[in-house]
């Protein structure tokens, strides 16, 4: 056997085989799939809403003590629906305790009475009517409208927080 080849390969001491990674390999891949993960679901996740905070709607604002106060029959106060003001004109949307939507208008300045008259959501406005004259909120703004058709005033609508 002094001149053949061997026919096998002799072993290394020492060496590692292929077919197994080093020891620390699985552990770091491990490792970087449960960090890959923990982003990515960090990364998809609000982050507007403090945690722990419930998802959902947002809490509803009651109708302000004074505007409830002058709803006919309300018992019991209902949540505020939407509030405005013009540069001469203060208008809140509220709903008693039975769900009926009441429109309420006053002059910023004090003067003359308050108005009070039943309203209903129509698309993405209001309605509310007042003997033969109409009020119709949309589009951001309040045109008031006679018995007649006639456009009788238009406001601009800025959103306001409700006055107590």
């Amino acid at each position: 056997m002094s001149g053949e080849a061997p026919t096998e390969p002799l072993p290394v001491v020492g060496a590692r085989s292929r077919l197994r990674p080093p020891a620390g390999t699985v552990r770091a891949l491990a490792l970087g799939a449960v960090g890959l993960t923990a982003l990515s679901l960090w990364w998809l996740l609000p982050r507007d809403a403090p945690s722990g905070a419930p998802s959902g709607p947002p809490p509803q604002r009651p109708c302000p003590e004074r505007v409830a106060a002058l709803l006919p029959g309300a018992a019991e106060p209902g949540p505020l629906v939407e509030s405005y003001e013009t540069p001469r004109h203060r208008i809140v949307l509220c709903a008693d305790g039975a769900g009926d939507l009441y429109y309420f208008g006053e002059f910023l300045d004090g003067t003359g009475e308050p108005m009070v008259i039943p309203a209903r959501r129509e698309g993405d406005g209001y309605t509310a009517l007042a003997g033969e004259t109409r009020y119709e909120i949309s589009g951001g703004q309040v045109a008031v409208i006679g018995g007649d058709g006639t456009e009788l005033a238009r406001h601009d609508l800025v959103e306001a927080g409700p006055e107590e």
